[in-house]
């Protein structure tokens, strides 16, 4: 199977939901959305889109079908959060674990291509105390290796290779 095409101006909305309320999370979402859309980017945010209609139990389940298949499309992961170390969910974990290249599967054979080939760049997108103003900055690697490292507990036993 080949890798999916990369789209450019995709920009993966990636909201940690560990410790919030839905709403608040939809909330923080749709803001990155609207700045992202202002930057002539393409926002993608499935929470938003299954949010509404879903129940929790199905969201689960076509949140994540939906969050991998929209995350290997994407060229930009923001990771939004008003906090610098945030308490991530599994899925958001295993997100940047798999962008860091450190995602073990069993479809992941050791051809696999080089990491840095395939490594999106992550942003943080801050909201302001106002509302108002925003943050986006760019991640460096040892920032997002010390959140993951923080949160060891959210990917404990999951992304072993079996």
């Amino acid at each position: 199977m080949s890798a999916p095409i990369r789209m450019h101006n995709a920009c993966y909305i990636l909201v940690p939901w560990v410790g919030v309320a839905n709403r608040d999370a939809i909330l923080l979402g749709r803001a990155a959305c609207r700045v992202a859309y202002q930057a002539k980017m393409f926002p993608v945010f499935p929470m938003l889109q299954f949010g509404g209609y879903l129940t929790e139990d199905e969201m689960d389940r076509q949140l994540t079908v939906e969050s991998w298949r929209w995350v290997r499309r994407s060229a930009k992961i923001w990771l939004c959060t008003d906090t610098e170390h945030p308490k991530l969910d599994p899925l958001t974990h295993d997100i940047l674990l798999d962008n860091e290249g450190l995602l073990l599967t069993r479809t992941r054979s050791s051809s696999y291509n080089s990491v840095f080939a395939k490594r999106r760049p992550v942003y943080r997108f801050k909201p302001g105390f106002d509302g108002e103003s925003v943050q986006v900055s760019l991640l460096e690697r040892a920032e997002i290796a010390q959140t993951l490292r923080t949160n060891i507990t959210s990917g404990l036993f999951r992304g072993v290779a079996i």
